[in-house]
């Protein structure tokens, strides 16, 4: 047999592909399936799930086949079997044949991922000028008429590509104003010469009626290409967007598995599946989430004959939420009913690793001494295990969150249970913003981070303990000004009347005296490169519509600033 010509072996590895994808999307049904099928579904459910659950396996049986992975095609034989068998009512389902079935689909799982490894040349060759098998094309057929499945990285590079479509409109708009700004210059010229050579009469009637034909020319086509780009860039964001199911199905099974291993019992309660986010927030939120849940179960939820000694059901309850707050913004929770943080053991293990002062501890409040479970190396956990105990994991999923422009809060009450939530723009292409004014530079700041806008005379600003602050809601708010907090360099003494911006991050809040604010608009983020990323403060940058590039504040790190300025 003669080697494989080229074509034929790139057909083959776009066929794998096909068929990873394809595979990838069976198992997660099944294990989703699996799950359903766990929680006592009625008996016409039971059926629809145990038919799926054999419908899956059966077409991951026939994928296998076609592409020449015959350890996966037993393995789905044995798997079908056992459907086929519950199917007919031969079987019962009890929780030990549930356990078998999950080793079953993890089994199915690992052979998939060892496939990955394969080259293409261990699938059925052809002769050199031959087709390749009819079985094969079928089969690729089949999967392509479904999906067209194209890279995030794509995507992205087609809305990176979009959203610098914008400078064309833009400079559009420029010729517009240019051409608007000669006629104006024509007009003028022309009363002048009109009146000393009559014959140039038709010359400038004909050149000011070129212009204007040409300026409503442009700005009609700028109003057309505008539109068109506003709705390629809206279609473009969709395709980004996923819902947020394709992150939350993998945690009934998650749940199980960790629950079962640690002798719990764990009830996992999934919201929110159709709230749609952007797929490259979800990719990385899927680490913190799921360190969130391990968390929980590992040292959040108690043991049954502990919770029953307290008073509590013996199953554990663990729900995970998702939610849309605005246009702009999504939350996620992840809220359990267990023993809750030790505040004490936490703000012991900050002291000991050298984060606190015992001074200074004495005086927190439940939020600040909750806050230390984001901090690097601070933990509860008695002992290290597999899958906590490090002190490190929160602290990994609040820069995660910050990276992405979100906030993470806890909350906690002893003997009741913990809630995490995780704020997070929905989208990382565009939001609403605030355009705001500081020693004449302008800024955005996240409408989402925004709780008010209010006039502050001099007077109002009065000094506790060191600090300005400002009277808001009956109380009192820490008052910076917004130069101060991003270190621009000094000018004249503020005017008596100024504007101060109240941010909000999770419970805390900061009033931020700018100098104008100029509206809120829509804001198409611009990321930062390699060498920016780490500049305090910003998060990234936007093109107005007059061309000028505005930086794009990151209200956390603006917090920490203020702080720190004013410390």
């Amino acid at each position: 047999m003669k080697p494989m010509e080229k074509t034929d072996e790139e057909f083959l590895e776009k066929l794998l592909e096909t068929f990873r994808a394809e595979a990838e999307d069976h198992l997660r049904t099944i294990a989703v399936t699996l799950t359903a099928l766990e929680q006592s579904p009625e008996p016409e459910l039971k059926a629809k799930l145990l038919e799926t659950l054999f419908r899956e396996v059966h077409s991951l049986k026939g994928a296998a086949r076609s592409v020449n992975q015959p350890d996966l095609e037993k393995a789905c034989q044995a798997f079908e079997s056992v459907c086929a068998n519950l199917k007919a009512g031969a079987t019962a389902l009890t929780r030990e044949l549930f356990d078998q079935l999950h080793r079953r689909a993890d089994q199915l799982a690992s052979l998939v991922h060892d496939g990955e490894k394969q080259p293409a040349a261990s699938l059925p060759a052809c002769r050199a000028g031959e087709h390749p098998p009819l079985e094969l094309v079928h089969t690729m057929a089949d999967a392509l008429a479904k999906t067209v499945r194209i890279p995030a990285a794509r995507l992205n590079a087609i809305l990176l590509q979009c959203e610098e479509m914008r400078s064309v409109g833009l400079g559009m708009g420029q010729r517009a104003r240019e051409l608007r700004a000669l006629g104006e210059s024509v007009a003028a010229s022309r009363r002048t010469w009109e009146k000393e050579r009559p014959e140039l009469r038709p010359f400038f009637r004909n050149l000011s009626d070129g212009i204007s034909s040409a300026v409503k020319a442009v700005e009609r086509e700028q109003r057309a290409f505008r539109g068109m780009l506003e709705t390629l860039l809206d279609d473009v964001r969709k395709a980004l967007m996923l819902p947020a199911s394709s992150l939350l199905e993998m945690f009934p099974k998650l749940a199980r598995d960790l629950s079962n291993a640690q002798g719990k019992r764990v009830d996992l309660i999934v919201r929110g599946g159709e709230v749609e986010i952007d797929r490259r927030i979800l990719e990385e939120i899927k680490d913190p989430l799921i360190h969130l849940a391990r968390n929980a179960i590992d040292h959040g939820v108690e043991k049954p004959e502990a919770r029953q000694a307290a008073g509590k059901p013996p199953a554990a309850s663990l729900a995970i939420t998702v939610s849309a707050k605005t246009r702009d913004q999504a939350e996620i929770e992840v809220i359990d009913d267990g023993a809750g943080i030790d505040r004490h053991a936490l703000v012991e293990s900050a002291v000991r690793a050298g984060l606190l002062s015992r001074e200074n501890a004495s005086g927190l409040s439940s939020q600040e001494a909750f806050s230390l479970v984001f901090r690097s190396g601070v933990s509860t956990a008695a002992v290290v295990t597999d899958l906590s105990g490090r002190g490190i994991g929160l602290a990994i999923a609040k820069e995660k969150a910050e990276r992405l422009g979100g906030v993470i809060t806890v909350e906690s009450r002893e003997g009741k249970g913990t809630a995490f939530r995780i704020a997070l723009p929905a989208t990382l292409a565009t939001f609403r913003g605030i355009l705001v004014e500081s020693r004449g530079r302008p800024f955005v700041i996240p409408t989402a981070n925004v709780e008010r806008v209010l006039r502050v005379k001099r007077e109002d600003v009065k000094t506790v303990e060191g600090r300005d602050t400002i009277p808001f809601d009956g109380g009192a708010v820490a008052f910076v000004r917004l130069d101060e907090a991003l270190r621009l360099p000094a000018a004249a003494a503020a005017s008596d009347l100024a504007l101060a911006a109240v941010l909000r991050v999770g419970q805390r809040r900061i009033a931020f005296g700018v100098d104008g604010i100029r509206g809120e608009q829509d804001v198409l983020v611009k990321q930062l490169g390699r060498q920016l990323k780490s500049v305090p403060g910003i998060y990234g940058a936007t093109v107005l519509g007059d061309g000028s590039v505005v930086p794009i504040l990151h209200v956390p790190d603006l917090m920490k600033s203020a702080v720190e300025a004013r410390g």
